[in-house]
């Protein structure tokens, strides 16, 4: 978008009284996206009407991680069903040699790294990730995970399943959601 034509959409952009963004019919601005705007709220949580901690939020704090929770699992199932659509229509992007090769060098780079922590550490048992940890990574999202960790968050979403990860990443977990507590991993 030239700035020219930015110039023109901002100037025929107006807010109604709620809030909400109104754009002009103006030729100049035919087929231009208008902004995002985040409404300012009643104060009130959409989930269960209690008190909101700031006027630009919609869920209070005990509401948000349930929601934030609830839009990850959207978020994983329509990942999915693009990749499903793709794949009926034979436009798999896992077939690209370009991908193969890099998740083969990055599986291979995986399997080292496991080897060698192995090597210098003890296996724990996996009841202390199942109970310790598991439980607190519900109010983390998935992208706070994968920040942690390194995972990627298809994989950050099967463990929040219950899938338990290789011990290395029990660490880097377990800072996230108990960022003051140090312990062995």
């Amino acid at each position: 978008m030239s700035r020219h034509e930015l110039l023109l959409l901002v100037d025929h952009e107006r807010r109604s009284s709620d809030g909400e963004l109104v754009t002009s019919r103006h030729p100049a601005g035919a087929g231009l996206r208008p902004r995002r705007v985040r409404r300012k709220t009643s104060g009130v949580c959409a989930a269960c009407g209690g008190a909101l901690p700031r006027t630009d939020r919609i869920y209070c704090d005990t509401c948000l991680p349930e929601k934030k929770h609830e839009c990850q699992l959207k978020f994983t199932a329509a990942g999915q069903e693009a990749l499903t659509k793709l794949r009926a229509r034979g436009r798999d992007p896992m077939r690209k040699i370009e991908v193969q090769s890099k998740l083969r060098t990055a599986n291979l780079r995986r399997i080292e790294e496991e080897r060698r922590w192995d090597e210098s550490h003890e296996r724990p048992d996996a009841r202390e990730f199942l109970e310790d940890i598991l439980p607190a990574l519900r109010s983390a999202t998935l992208t706070e995970m994968k920040k942690a960790s390194g995972l990627s968050i298809t994989y950050c979403a099967t463990i929040k399943h219950g899938v338990v990860p290789h011990p290395r990443h029990w660490g880097s977990l377990r800072r996230l959601v108990q960022p003051t507590t140090t312990r062995r991993a």
